[in-house]
């Protein structure tokens, strides 16, 4: 998994693309707020994960999540050793993550 994945949709610039990014928000906050931790398999282990913002990234929409300081998970300490506390997801790998979820 990269650290900072690219989302596959820039948005665009025109006003009816913004009102439909700006209701595509409020879902995902709803979302977020419903799911805010999410379990992450990376390269260097499995981490507990806690959404904190919607951020920009070279124009591009992601979310941050933040790495839980959390004793279940004993890799914790190995990933935020070699790529640190945040870990950026597009809103499509959120909403595949959050599927999976639902289905388990």
């Amino acid at each position: 998994m990269k650290h900072i994945n690219k989302i596959s949709n820039n948005i665009n610039n025109n006003k009816n693309a913004t009102l439909s990014n700006m209701e595509d928000a409020k879902y995902l906050m709803l979302l977020c707020k419903e799911r805010s931790d999410l379990v992450i398999k990376t390269e260097f282990g499995i981490g507990h994960y806690r959404f904190f913002k919607f951020n920009q990234i070279q124009g591009n929409f992601v979310m941050e999540f933040q790495l839980i300081d959390d004793n279940t998970y004993n890799d914790t300490d190995n990933i935020n050793k070699n790529i640190g506390q945040k870990c950026f997801l597009t809103t499509e790998q959120y909403i595949s993550v959050y599927s999976y979820l639902g289905q388990a």
